[in-house]
């Protein structure tokens, strides 16, 4: 095998070949590399070994086509087949020496961890991960070239019937899982083409042991066709040459036979043992948050998720793996769109998207929407288009708040006041209600007459129409019972005079106008009314005290009333000094004009007081009736919306379940100046493969003229 071996390896660097193949891999990994890693600077080389797969599998037919075509051509097998060399020692150093070629493409490509390392961290475990799969999928890519290159004598035939099973695997199992379901009969043999999907999780950082046996099972049934097809040509030089071979296919049949079985009891062994998390951040760990939540499981859980084992996300099967092998009061069934497509509405009442879940405990349900599961962040792109990207992993914590608010006796509900055109509230911010503990609900005090008892926190979300007199009597007698209330004022336009008292009864006076700044460098888009005002120091406004900007939209602004007695009140949010309300009427002029209030105001206050029963009440007033307005909240990375939570758990002043923020999986950036970067694609995209090609030329030409 060495002879054949070093034979074929110098072959392919005394010809262009290997050289070709070595220039075109490097040209096309430098391309991606500088892309994805220089420009944009990620530090991960798995995200780039993962996006250019597609290129070995044009690429590497021009290395298997002449492998065992060529020796039919020209009738040089029989010379081997009749030397005293095993047919599998001529596989194995065919394959070794490409594979070798693979290795060295593979090396090349690790030179780029020098560079993000220079430049920024990197993740070592998932890079040499990401390294050792793309040249483990490179060396499959060869098997199957030299399996189809043994069955004909033509290079050419060789290459289209290799670049056909390429375009076979990559596309027929996908269409036939969209076609029919991934349930169906065929489309599980089907999948035993794909020779890609096994890859996909060791690109993201996770090994499966499945994945694993089947790569090199693939491997291995790939070189025992071609040692059968190069090895029947053996037979039939012997006397018993037909029987022999009928021998050989036998069992050719049996051990594949013996291959896929194994393969199928793999993957009948529970997941959940069987994968390790070998991401930098351990990002799909349970954390020993969650651990403490299920070691208090007294009963068993029930984990219903909407989609089948094959197509469900992820992410989200590996953090149920990983619930069910640490509790083993964990149960996870799947339910499959194609067969149960009305299993969550008959649960729930309301239909989920594929990867949602259902956790039930006895008679009781929680719902984790898919849309939940990750944080979605915005940001625009080079072409200053708003594009989405996702920045953090929260289905551990939405998963561990619904089984804790499962557990926990106690339930907490916020309550939103309806009647009075109030801003909406957003589904997302319903969500992260439930992540925490607590119930939502809906209020309408000309029905129920008083705030209910459980009520833990009363929102007013900016009512465009005025509060009646019972109403306002109402809410002050269920903050007389040391409640938390929260108050978005509304429009200066808008004819409210009972809620504005309401307000104003708290120890503040409210302008009749909204609040602008003459500063534009305090302000959102140069709109002297959408104010980024300072955060002023509270236990509500810690989350984004110095770390984050929060946005005020036509906000009315509060002056302490001095006459006030009883009553403490807090700024949280503050404008400049040379600030000024007033009322923004389609007519108005936005510039400053002689009568209005000069500033500075407070845009955002907590005030507590103790009642007549000895309860510490809270009040926070934020003055813009848009303060947790979706598409605002957004501008400010969520920042209005913490701040919002900040008043809900301090007024509440209740114990939650277990709260796991969602873990952040925003690199820490490559930083190369522009000048650099220049510099490194100019040698990696070009000088080096022109390099290579110079050198397979400069050779050829030197053997020629020997």
């Amino acid at each position: 095998m060495s002879a054949i071996y070093q034979k074929e390896l110098k072959s392919y660097f005394k010809s262009l070949s290997g050289w070709l193949f070595l220039a075109a891999l490097t040209f096309f990994g430098g391309l991606y590399f500088s892309l994805n890693n220089l420009i944009y600077g990620s530090p991960y080389l798995s995200e780039t070994l993962a996006s250019m797969l597609i290129v070995p599998l044009f690429l590497i037919p021009i290395l298997t086509m002449r492998s065992f075509a060529e020796e039919k051509k020209f009738k040089t097998d029989q010379l081997l087949l009749t030397a005293p060399v095993r047919v599998s020692s001529i596989i194995f150093g065919k394959f070794f020496a490409m594979a070798t070629i693979m290795a060295i493409a593979t090396m090349i490509f690790s030179m780029g961890i020098i560079l993000v390392a220079v430049y920024g961290s990197v993740p070592v475990a998932e890079t040499v991960m990401a390294l050792i799969a793309f040249f483990l999928y490179g060396c499959i890519c060869i098997a199957i070239g030299m399996f189809l290159s043994s069955v004909t004598e033509h290079q050419f035939i060789a290459a289209i019937l290799t670049y056909g099973f390429y375009i076979f695997m990559i596309l027929v199992p996908s269409f036939c899982e969209v076609l029919l379901g991934a349930d169906s009969w065929l489309v599980k043999v089907l999948s035993i083409l794909d020779v890609t999907t096994p890859f996909n999780m060791l690109f993201s950082g996770i090994i499966v042991p499945t994945d694993i046996v089947y790569i090199f099972s693939a491997l291995f049934v790939l070189l025992f066709l071609t040692w059968f097809m190069v090895g029947k040509n053996s037979f039939q030089l012997t006397n018993n040459g037909k029987k022999n071979l009928f021998k050989t296919a036998i069992g050719t049949v049996v051990v594949i036979a013996i291959v896929i079985a194994f393969n199928i009891g793999v993957r009948q062994l529970p997941t959940e043992y069987a994968q390790i998390d070998m991401t930098q951040h351990h990002w799909y760990s349970i954390t020993d948050e969650t651990k403490a939540v299920l070691d208090t499981l007294d009963e068993e859980v029930t984990i219903y998720v909407i989609g089948s084992k094959e197509t469900v996300d992820d992410g989200v099967r590996l953090y149920l793996d990983a619930y069910k092998k640490y509790s083993n009061k964990i149960n996870v069934e799947y339910k499959p769109l194609d067969t149960y497509p009305t299993f969550a509405a008959e649960m729930t009442g309301s239909y989920m998207d594929e990867s949602g879940m259902i956790v039930v405990k006895g008679d009781d349900y929680r719902t984790v929407s898919y849309g939940d599961c990750y944080v979605i962040e915005y940001g625009y792109d080079s072409y200053g288009m708003l594009m989405d990207y996702v920045s953090g992993i929260d289905i551990e914590g939405q998963l561990t708040a619904a089984i804790g608010s499962l557990i926990s006796d106690e339930k907490y509900t916020v309550y939103f006041l309806e009647g009075h055109n109030e801003v909406a509230i957003y589904e997302s911010l319903l969500s992260r209600f439930h992540k925490g503990g607590y119930a939502t609900a809906n209020l309408s005090l000309l029905k129920e007459k008083e705030v209910p008892a459980d009520a833990v926190t009363l929102v007013i979300n900016g009512p465009e129409n005025d509060l009646s007199a019972a109403e306002v009597t109402a809410i002050k007698e269920y903050v007389n019972r040391g409640g938390n209330l929260i108050m978005m004022a509304s429009l200066d336009i808008k004819d409210t005079p009972n809620y504005d008292a309401l307000m104003e009864s708290y120890g503040v006076n409210i302008t009749e106008g909204s609040v602008l700044e003459s500063d534009m460098y305090y302000v959102y888009n140069e709109v002297p009314f959408a104010i980024l005002p300072d955060n002023e120091y509270h236990d509500i406004t810690a989350s984004v005290y110095n770390s984050k900007y929060t946005l005020m939209i036509q906000s009315r602004g509060f002056t302490v009333d001095e006459t006030a007695e009883g009553m403490d009140v807090y700024p949280l949010f503050s404008s400049q000094d040379n600030s000024y309300a007033k009322v923004l009427t389609p007519e108005a002029l936005v510039e400053f004009e002689e009568g209005d209030a000069v500033g500075p105001f407070m845009l955002g206050v907590c005030t507590e007081m103790y009642t007549d029963s000895g309860e510490l009440a809270t009040i926070t007033m934020i003055g813009s009736p848009a303060f947790i307005y979706e598409d605002i909240d957004m501008i400010v990375a969520n920042a209005n919306t913490d701040v919002f939570f900040g008043a809900v758990n301090y007024g509440s002043d209740v114990e939650v379940v277990t709260t796991i923020p969602a873990k952040s999986i925003e690199p820490e950036y490559v930083m190369v100046n522009s000048g650099l970067k220049l510099l490194y694609t100019s040698l990696i995209v070009l000088l080096l493969p022109i390099c290579m090609v110079i050198t397979g030329i400069v050779i050829v030409i030197a053997r020629r003229k020997k």
